[in-house]
């Protein structure tokens, strides 16, 4: 059967196609298919809003060439070009908004609880890393996009709640830039640090009041509102700590590798312009979120190559940060002092 005939598809054929299931597949369709509906001319008949949504998912899961495509939903190149670039545009005006949102409130409660039964990590609102995403060498300031793995790439720098939800992504600046450079100048991190986000009644902690905070890798510096390990842990607090930590912030790496696994057009695709880059990636964390909360199963051949994602995926101990703004030790030494003492790691 071809593509021009999804409509009756098995329920395998829409998850090897699409990532998603049927029902997910028409549920995305009811809340963007109005917007996808183009009018029918005298010259020639439109494409159906839900044949331009198939050929966008399709160009997402398996990042064919247009070409490809094109031959695969019966459509001109240049028309599979048109809707796919449209329909990214309609996403990015339309769902990310509605499903990547930091939380506030009663849900950063919610999600600091969940952090704290997922290793012991108290008051911890979100997990938060780097991956590049290769693009081909944009034609104006290419060699400023070239990572130190020795490619053309733009950064998606992603923070995610307990559940691999993506809850804050920035995307688009070089690859040279890097990740910790990435939030240093980002929107989010000035949202915290005018205390818009990652607001709460302080937690008392060893003589300290403690704010929510992400937890990071070595790439990032040390502040109070940013945790990462110890980097030469001697007492068994610290040993503890760093346990602790590396299992919570295992939630963002996985979340990276479900959704390049869902999405291949992250992995290889053949991209020149950063700016559209940047809206295909935060689109498919979008679509990624409507997946994970619709409970669309990762199907394990799905997952990416461990060297594939190794070479796609910054280190983090090739770029230690050393900085460490005032507090940040304290806090630090805070958090772990009390996590040993309450809840030994036989707990966890």
């Amino acid at each position: 059967m071809t593509a021009r005939g999804f409509a009756d598809w098995e329920e395998s054929q829409y998850k090897h196609n699409f990532r998603m299931g049927r029902e997910a597949f028409w549920r995305l369709h009811v809340l963007v298919g109005n917007s996808l509906t183009r009018q029918d001319t005298h010259m020639r008949k439109s494409v159906s809003s839900s044949k331009r949504l198939a050929i966008t998912l399709h160009w997402f899961a398996h990042a064919p060439s247009y070409a490809q495509l094109a031959l695969l939903y019966g459509v001109g190149k240049t028309t599979a070009v048109h809707i796919v670039h449209a329909t990214v545009n309609v996403f990015v005006t339309e769902l990310v908004p509605k499903t990547i949102a930091f939380p506030q409130g009663p849900e950063l409660t919610r999600v600091m609880a969940d952090f704290q039964d997922l290793c012991g990590l108290p008051y911890c609102g979100g997990a938060i890393d780097g991956t590049f995403m290769e693009i081909e060498k944009p034609v104006a300031h290419g060699d400023v996009y070239w990572c130190y793995k020795k490619y053309p790439a733009i950064m998606i720098l992603g923070t995610v709640d307990a559940r691999g939800i993506f809850i804050n992504v920035n995307c688009g600046r070089p690859g040279s830039v890097g990740d910790a450079a990435t939030f240093a100048a980002s929107a989010l991190r000035q949202k915290i640090v005018d205390k818009v986000w990652l607001v709460s009644d302080p937690l008392p902690i060893g003589g300290m009041a403690i704010q929510p905070y992400l937890v990071a890798d070595s790439a990032f510096a040390l502040n109070t509102f940013t945790m990462k390990c110890f980097s030469t842990p001697v007492a068994p607090q610290q040993q503890s700590f760093n346990y602790r930590l590396i299992r919570t912030r295992r939630v963002v790496e996985q979340a990276f590798g479900r959704l390049k696994g869902r999405f291949r057009i992250l992995v290889h695709s053949s991209i020149r312009n950063p700016r559209f880059a940047a809206d295909v990636a935060v689109v498919a964390c979008s679509l990624h979120n409507l997946c994970e909360r619709w409970s669309c199963p990762f199907e394990q051949q799905w997952t990416i190559d461990p060297a594939q994602y190794a070479a796609h995926h910054p280190g983090q101990d090739e770029h230690a940060n050393a900085e460490r703004a005032a507090g940040g030790d304290g806090v630090r030494n805070a958090i772990a002092a009390y996590t040993h003492a309450n809840f030994p790691l036989h707990q966890v």
